[in-house]
Formats: structure tokens, C-alpha cells, sequence
């Protein structure tokens, strides 16, 4: 039986943004695929944890940029201050995933996460040796400071925080994850955390700017008022 992943398109409330995301989540079996045309048209709406005091850089998002020979990033964005820049990997995972084992006595990782996880390494690996030719892919666009260095973020966003909020010890293992204190720059989000972010950080409409060969083109795009400066 197919999940019916249709969601209103229409919505301009805040609150009723975020209900439609709640009762998305509250179908069984949705996945992370199902839930991709929901972010991509309420962008407001995809997790921004990792941002320096330049906010999201000229409020783009990149969907599905590619980072190597068959492997795509979910979404991706830059963020800066005035000495460095970080650029942010965004991975979905299922809502369904589980973080932690529950027969074991001890908090143990489930390989739903472990498999995420293992992604994320997978994508460290990568650019260590790489990120040049990723970033070449941006690089019109990261300006002004441009000779500035940039360093590398990633989100993971799995599972449900239902799964373990009657732990004490899973919420403190929890935390360390969010917090990206248990891995090295990354951070795990569950979706009732992406949720909450929404809800309670001021947050804009994202634009969608996707590469399109050499050059790129806006898969979604708000119209803003222009602010021009008085002489």
C-alpha cells in the first residue's frame, strides 16, 4: 500500500507550515524521499544548525549538488563570517531510522545511524582529497571574501526523538550527537528536532540554486523587495 505523501503547496503560515510537516510525519512509513518535495517548496524548513554570523550565504541552498561519481548531497549551503566560511552537507535520512539498539544494556548504535554516519565519513573522506573540485562547483557565487578558507559541516537528520526520550542515558547520548560533540563536525538531528527549529528560529525563505552543467539556474525562487541605499 503506497503512503500518500501529498501535502498543501499553498501554505504562507508559519504554524501552518509546520502542521503540514506534523502530519507528514505521522504517516506510517513515510521516507525520506517521500518528504523531499515537502523541503524543497517549504525551504524555510530544512535544518540550518551549523551558520556563522553572516547567516546562510545570499539565502541560497544547493539541491542534489553532486560530490563525487555517484554520490549526491541533499542539500547543501554556505555560511560565513568575516575570516572563514563554512560549507554545510545536508543528509535526509529515513524518519523511521533508528538511533540506538534497544535490547542492548548499554547505549549502543543502531546501524540505521551507523550506516548515516558511515555516509558522512564517506563524504569527509572525499573532500579531504577533494574539495577543491566540490567547491569549484560554488565557487561563482562564494564572493565577497572569496580568498577566505573554508571548512566542511554536515547535518544528518534521522529518526524520530519518540524512540528514546523515555531514556535518560539515550538523551544524554542524544545530545552529544546534536550538540556535534560525539562527532567531529556533525551534527544529528531526528525530525521532531528539525521541527522545533522551524518553530522557534527565525527563519526566511530559502532560494533553490541547482548546477545546471556550467551554470545554474533557480529551481525555486522568492521575489524579494530590493533595499538600495540612500546618498
Amino acid at each position: 500500500m503506497s503512503v500518500d505523501i501529498s501535502f498543501n503547496p499553498d501554505l504562507k503560515d508559519r504554524e501552518a507550515i509546520a502542521r503540514e510537516f506534523q502530519r507528514l510525519l505521522h504517516k506510517n512509513g513515510i521516507t525520506e524521499l517521500d518528504l523531499k518535495p515537502f523541503f524543497e517548496h517549504y525551504t524555510c524548513a530544512i535544518p540550518t544548525p551549523w551558520l556563522l554570523n553572516h547567516g546562510v550565504h545570499f539565502n541560497f541552498m544547493f539541491p542534489q549538488l553532486q560530490l563525487s561519481p555517484g554520490s549526491i548531497t541533499d542539500f547543501v549551503y554556505l555560511t560565513k563570517s568575516s575570516a572563514t566560511w563554512w560549507c554545510v552537507l545536508v543528509e535526509f535520512e529515513r524518519p523511521d531510522g533508528q538511533l540506538f539498539q534497544d535490547a542492548s544494556k548499554t547505549i549502543k548504535t543502531h546501524s540505521d545511524l551507523t550506516r548515516g554516519l558511515d555516509q558522512i565519513r564517506d563524504w569527509k573522506d572525499y573532500l579531504e582529497a577533494n574539495a577543491k573540485a566540490f567547491l569549484d562547483q560554488i565557487e561563482p557565487v562564494r564572493v565577497p571574501l572569496e580568498r577566505n578558507p573554508v571548512r566542511f559541516r554536515h547535518v544528518l537528520v534521522i529518526g524520530r526523538r519518540a524512540q528514546f526520550e523515555k531514556s535518560a542515558p539515550k538523551l544524554r547520548r542524544y545530545s552529544s550527537l546534536e550538540t556535534g560533540e560525539e562527532v567531529a563536525n556533525v551534527r544529528v538531528m531526528t525530525y521532531d528536532a528539525v521541527l522545533s527549529e522551524f518553530q522557534n528560529k527565525s527563519k526566511q525563505d530559502y532560494d533553490l540554486l541547482a548546477r545546471d552543467g556550467v551554470r545554474f539556474r533557480f529551481r525555486r525562487y522568492f521575489p524579494r523587495r530590493a533595499s538600495f541605499g540612500t546618498t
